[in-house]
């Protein structure tokens, strides 16, 4: 929920800037559940979007499939 809030209000406040660019949206997932939101990351050349959150998210080292 949070993280929805702070992209919404980054992208109303960078409306104006947009430009045409080589960025689009190619799938969109919804992040949910106990515990909160650290950090994201975007990994351009991976082409991968890191979540960091706090709270139980399973076995160390092993990623979540969304």
């Amino acid at each position: 929920m949070c993280l929805a809030i702070a992209v919404t209000i980054a992208t109303a406040a960078f409306i104006g800037f947009a430009q045409d660019g080589p960025y689009k949206v190619l799938k969109t997932a919804r992040v949910g559940g106990a515990g909160g939101f650290d950090y994201v990351y975007a990994d351009d050349a991976g082409r991968r979007l890191y979540v960091a959150r706090s709270g139980n998210q399973g076995a160390p080292g092993h990623g979540l499939g969304l």
